[in-house]
């Protein structure tokens, strides 16, 4: 997308972009405000010709802060480069409006420090298994850090080992399909309804991979402090933590940090690569409430109308009636999200 220079037929530029911004709006990502951004491309009631002259006033009395000196809508002061990535964009963008945009994965991705401290871990064991704690993750988070690290150095992994209770998110049924590691899925039932069974299970398997299939090495993935146990009672073993800033507290950073064992933040990665597994999980989702919720055979809703009716049809009044009045079925859906079929009588 590009702004449009200031010229004399501006009232044209306007009422141009004001017609077309929204072909657009699909251009860009769904948690990007749309409205904040389409009016920057909008001159403020610029079919005026009095708010034109104050737009140009502004503009050419600032026209240095304007991106390559081209016309935008937005309260221009020395900000530098506005463009330079889209972290600092988004960041103003949402300030214009009086926000604080604080999801930074989306427009970031972790430095080279925490990527090679990673690296140097996964070449430096003999083999190397991720467990993760489900219940105490975030799906589309992992999946977007494992996909932002490199490939040839994930290659060494062996498996990924998902522990995961009932109550967890369902996006980790769809993990599989987004990485090249294999993935085993331990789905863990609950004896009681109030107490999972996560925690002691990860810690018993992490022992089992250890003792008897000599694996050395653990990215394990999870906030929860009461692993520091396990990490602990595994002297020999190798440890990396991966864990989410609003899930961790001071005492699980303090012991890894105190026995120089690295842990990253899932936060810190680009998160842009997990919007195509949170869409297909949200689909799943949808379908199967769909078909839960919905069972409508038009056919069936006709029958029922001919014998509650008694009236009767020939097969071939019966198909023109179907593709008449049936076919052309219109749906309704209101504010609320509640949706409504109806039969347009012609």
């Amino acid at each position: 997308m590009h702004t449009v220079k200031w010229s004399g037929n501006s009232h044209n530029s306007t009422a141009h972009n004001k017609d077309r911004i929204n072909n657009c709006k699909s251009l860009f990502p769904l948690w990007l405000n749309w409205q904040y951004l389409r009016e920057m491309f909008i001159m403020p009631d610029g079919l005026s010709e009095e708010k034109t002259k104050d737009a140009a006033i502004a503009y050419y009395s600032k026209m240095e802060f304007y991106p390559y000196k081209m016309y935008i809508n937005w309260p221009a002061s020395d900000q530098g480069n506005i463009l330079y990535n889209d972290k600092k964009f988004v960041t103003l963008l949402y300030s214009w409006h009086f926000e604080e945009f604080k999801d930074y994965g989306k427009v970031s991705d972790a430095g080279s420090y925490f990527k090679e401290n990673i690296y140097d871990f996964i070449e430096g064991g003999r083999q190397i298994v991720v467990v993760v704690d489900c219940e105490n993750v975030d799906p589309y988070k992992l999946s977007a850090t494992l996909r932002g690290l490199s490939k040839d150095s994930l290659s060494k992994v062996s498996s990924i080992i998902l522990f995961d209770d009932v109550h967890a998110s369902s996006g980790w049924d769809l993990l599989e399909q987004f990485t090249s590691i294999p993935v085993e899925h331990i789905e863990i039932e609950r004896v009681k309804e109030n107490k999972s069974l996560v925690d002691m299970r990860l810690a018993l398997r992490v022992s089992q991979e250890f003792y008897e299939k000599q694996v050395d090495s653990y990215v394990l993935v999870s906030s929860d402090s009461d692993y520091w146990a396990l990490i602990s009672s595994l002297p020999k073993a190798r440890f990396l933590v991966m864990i989410e800033h609003d899930k961790c507290g001071p005492d699980l950073k303090n012991a890894l940090a105190e026995h120089g064992i690295f842990y990253c933040y899932l936060d810190d990665f680009y998160s842009g690569d997990s919007e195509d597994l949170k869409q297909k999980a949200l689909f799943r989702e949808m379908a199967i409430y769909l078909e839960q919720a919905v069972h409508l055979n038009l056919y069936e809703m006709l029958d029922q109308a001919l014998y509650t009716t008694r009236i009767n049809m020939t097969d071939a009044e019966r198909k023109q009636f179907y593709d008449r009045h049936l076919k052309p079925l219109q749906m309704s859906i209101t504010d609320k999200g509640d949706v409504t079929l109806s039969i347009k009588v012609k």
